[in-house]
């Protein structure tokens, strides 16, 4: 069984004492979980997040996307790698350094690429080899703008744009997520390059929208409580399975982008 400490002052940690319960949950789980190893970088999906710490997908997502800008953590293809996570627990000696290179030899290449930050990010290591592969990583990503999509992997580690595509399409960020990851396996596979993999994005997620196939998000709770106030304020009564309340629901979620019932 694998044994995870963390240093008594991590309570302590003005960062620690800002979050909320929930987010403190989340911080512990991708310090201490099973899937990690001695490395700061480590697979396990959201579903099995989901699954052992008893928070929901939308939670789950909005907390991810709170330690990335925070730059706590970095989450990628399923992958997660822990920044400066030595401030809360140290794992030093010959012994570990060379079990952290044999875990970093097993994760694809492309993977820990896009994993790398764009500032210089110095582990406490003796091996030479680890600091040459971080240094060749954090000079691929300065050398690149976080707004030029003519590269898929600028799209797909900018979570706020496809959080703003998700939002303008009234589609589920999930599937999105799908869409992208379909687009770089075709591409991939048929040698294909888009000029701008964004605009290539949104012409794929049109084109399910207008074949029936893209599934819609869900509307927010206050939005349904609002349209609900709307129609009281406006008739005065809502009767047991008002038809004329469906109507009126189904007309003003159009309104809003959600074309469904």
């Amino acid at each position: 069984m694998k044994t995870r400490i963390l240093y008594t002052k991590f309570w302590q940690d003005p960062y620690i004492l800002s979050l909320n319960p929930t987010e403190r949950l989340m911080f512990v789980y991708l310090l201490t979980n099973q899937y990690r190893g001695l490395s700061d970088v480590y697979e396990v999906s959201d579903p099995v997040i989901q699954l052992e710490t008893g928070l929901n997908s939308t939670q789950i997502k909005k907390i991810k996307k709170k330690f990335q800008e925070d730059r706590k953590f970095i989450f990628n293809r399923g992958y997660v790698r822990a920044l400066n996570d030595d401030k809360y627990n140290n794992y030093q000696g010959g012994k570990n350094e060379t079990a952290k290179q044999k875990e970093l030899a097993l994760i694809d290449n492309e993977i820990l690429d896009t994993l790398s930050i764009p500032y210089a990010y110095q582990p406490h290591t003796s091996i030479n080899h680890k600091s040459e592969i971080i240094n060749h990583k954090s000079e691929i990503n300065n050398n690149k703008s976080s707004d030029n999509y003519s590269v898929i992997d600028n799209l797909i580690q900018d979570t706020q744009k496809l959080e703003e595509i998700s939002e303008s399409y009234k589609v589920p960020l999930d599937y999105v997520e799908k869409v992208l990851e379909d687009m770089r396996i075709w591409c991939g596979s048929k040698g294909k390059k888009y000029k701008d993999y964004n605009l290539a994005l949104q012409s794929w997620i049109r084109r399910d929208i207008e074949e029936g196939k893209a599934p819609r998000r869900k509307p927010p709770e206050d939005l349904l409580i609002r349209i609900e106030d709307e129609y009281f304020d406006k008739h005065g009564k809502m009767e047991l399975n008002d038809k004329r309340y469906e109507k009126f629901k189904r007309k003003r979620l159009k309104e809003e982008g959600y074309d469904f019932t």
